[in-house]
């Protein structure tokens, strides 16, 4: 959906999560969509470190809770990938 990313190759989205207002940005470049995995994640400009479950990233819970949770403070969360090999089993017409 190279659609939805801009000339830099970003999309972001504006949410609530936990009380704390995050705006949401990932960074990929949209002409070579495929398999990624996650290079890094930025919370407030700051790496924070990511569990991978599979294609999700779980963050430490006391990361998001120390964030101010006042109406006016919009906290920046960025996702950077990179390029994942495809193996046979991941490949569309991969049975069972």
């Amino acid at each position: 959906m190279p659609e939805q990313f801009d000339a830099d190759g970003r999309a972001s989205v504006l949410t609530l999560f936990a009380g704390r207002k995050l705006r949401m940005s990932t960074i990929i470049r949209p002409s070579a969509l495929g398999i990624y995995t996650i290079a890094w994640i930025r919370l407030n400009r700051e790496r924070v470190s990511h569990e991978s479950q599979g294609r999700a990233a779980i963050l430490p819970r006391n990361a998001i809770m120390a964030l101010a949770a006042d109406a006016d403070a919009v906290h920046t969360l960025e996702c950077s990938w990179r390029p994942t090999r495809r193996t046979d089993s991941q490949s569309p017409s991969a049975g069972p």
